[in-house]
């Protein structure tokens, strides 16, 4: 990972770096190539020959390190580590991660042409909401719904998110589409717009092109929303109806619950990061400081109180 030039005494060869932290050099080398410990520039050839210019770490290094350690213990999966390290602040790879997640799932979708294709080759997170066991307090909000049913609404806002239209989608008014209206109260005589599954497309290439150009700037701003959003998702049990207020009025805290179901996923997580900078960037044009402003106060009328879920 690259940086601007740093004072020597700012800097650690690769031997006092296994010496301050105890870790072996292979195991140095698999989570540097992972993007879990940073290095201060990358490596340049010295000329003729196979030789290179030794790696240096920033001092930070040994801190992410030692907490990639600590979280190893429970938590093995390497893209929720790096999450986790990036939040609290360590200087981990993040953007080239999460444009490479985007990227892994558009070239699946690109293959999807049957509902068992979709079923088969989505990952097993995106499909959590229509995958709840009775009695589960999600279900609560589609109390109305059959498993059938759910697992059709389930399938729907799937494939328009990423752009698949299945045969079974042809029809104006189609059965999954059906369930949609009924889940959220629309009007039955609704038909299902002819451009709904173009639209998200268009989107994931935007999204991927941001997370491809974001700088440390953006990404900072983007870390410091996620971090709020994480202490909301990330712990549902600890939500209450009014535990979050918004201009005096309680936020209703069932569909935030629904999107705990989600953000786990490393593709609703990249895509949230994608958005983020994004908007981050409109807020730079004229009117995006008018939103920026509207924002800002907003946020001066929100309250988040952590309270005990009373469930």
């Amino acid at each position: 990972m690259g940086g601007r030039r740093q004072p020597r005494a700012k800097r650690l060869s690769e031997a006092a770096l296994i010496a301050a932290t105890g870790i072996s050099k292979r195991k140095l080398t698999r989570r540097r190539q992972q993007g879990l410990v940073p290095t201060i520039e990358p490596r340049h050839g010295l000329g003729r020959g196979r030789g290179t210019t030794p790696l240096e770490y920033p001092l930070t290094a040994v801190a992410a390190i030692n907490r990639d350690n600590e979280l190893s213990q429970t938590v093995r999966n390497i893209d929720e580590r790096r999450w986790r390290l990036w939040l609290e602040g360590k200087p981990v790879r993040i953007a080239p991660d999460l444009a490479d997640t985007l990227g892994r799932l558009r070239a699946v979708t690109s293959e999807i042409k049957t509902l068992s294709d979709l079923e088969t080759k989505i990952p097993a997170s995106l499909w959590r909401p229509a995958n709840l066991a009775r009695g589960h307090s999600l279900r609560t909000i589609f109390r109305r719904l059959s498993d059938d049913d759910l697992h059709s609404l389930t399938t729907l806002l799937i494939c328009v998110v990423l752009g698949i239209r299945l045969p079974m989608f042809d029809e104006p008014n189609p059965s999954a589409f059906r369930v949609f209206k009924r889940a959220f109260g629309l009007p039955k005589e609704w038909q299902m717009p002819p451009g709904l599954f173009d639209v998200f497309p268009y989107m994931h290439e935007q999204i991927r092109n941001s997370l491809s150009t974001a700088t440390a700037h953006e990404l900072g701003g983007a870390r410091a929303v996620c971090r709020c959003l994480s202490h909301l998702l990330d712990n549902p049990e600890n939500w209450r109806r009014g535990a979050i207020v918004v201009g005096g009025a309680p936020l209703p805290w069932r569909p935030i619950k629904v999107a705990s179901s989600l953000w786990p996923s490393p593709v609703v997580r990249a895509g949230a990061v994608g958005l983020i900078v994004l908007g981050m960037r409109s807020f730079k044009s004229p009117l995006g400081a008018e939103a920026m402003a509207g924002f800002a106060s907003i946020a001066t009328q929100m309250s988040i109180s952590w309270l005990e879920s009373t469930r």
